[in-house]
């Protein structure tokens, strides 16, 4: 018990959980019908999204098991965002149907690179994916407390995601090991003769 809460009873993991929990409530508040609820519960995941990575550095808490928690939580976040888009929006699937299928085939494509490569469903800490998340969360919370999406919204939440695919396609590709705080592929050189961080 004391080596569970040893990992898990800090601050940073402690919000990953809680965005890991919010999943399950969303998913029943979006049967349900109440996108504006669903708007509220991804501005709460956004917030402790933001704040458990910067509190487990600045708090030098960064952990193994801490990263797999916000690893899972972020895809199943985003994974189930998609289908709350179905149900509770889904004129913007019936208008943008190819667009949507790209995204979500890319989407496979990274984690199943990720997978057969380093047998992890990685989760890059890369600016553009930072920008990328950014972008869909103010999409989301935009589409599902107003009753018209914004396309303009829409085509930069694409146009975001397929570039921080690309680029993190292009470091499981090119890497040995998988450094999540690489930043940007452009500092792949510098940052390719440096060790690996030890793990907590």
């Amino acid at each position: 018990m004391k080596h569970i809460e040893k990992y898990y009873a800090t601050v940073p993991n402690l919000l990953a959980l809680f965005r890991l929990l919010l999943v399950p409530i969303l998913w029943i508040i979006a049967l349900l019908g109440y996108s504006k609820l669903v708007a509220l519960g991804l501005i709460l995941a956004g917030l402790t999204d933001a704040l458990d990575g910067q509190l487990a550095r600045r708090l030098n808490q960064v952990t193994k098991e801490g990263a797999r928690i916000d690893s899972l939580s972020d895809n199943l976040l985003l994974t189930s965002t998609v289908i709350w888009l179905l149900i509770l929006k889904p004129q913007v699937f019936r208008d943008n149907t190819l667009l949507y299928i790209l995204v979500i085939v890319v989407y496979l494509i990274v984690i199943s690179v990720g997978w057969i490569r380093f047998r992890r469903i990685g989760n890059l800490h890369l600016y553009s994916t930072r920008a990328a998340v950014v972008i869909g969360y103010i999409f989301l919370i935009h589409t599902f407390l107003f009753p018209e999406y914004s396309k303009t919204l829409f085509y930069a939440t694409v146009i975001a995601q397929l570039v921080a695919s690309a680029e993190i396609l292009a470091v499981l590709l090119t890497r040995e090991y998988v450094d999540e705080y690489i930043g940007s592929i452009l500092l792949w050189r510098n940052r390719s003769k440096e060790k690996l961080p030890p793990e907590k």
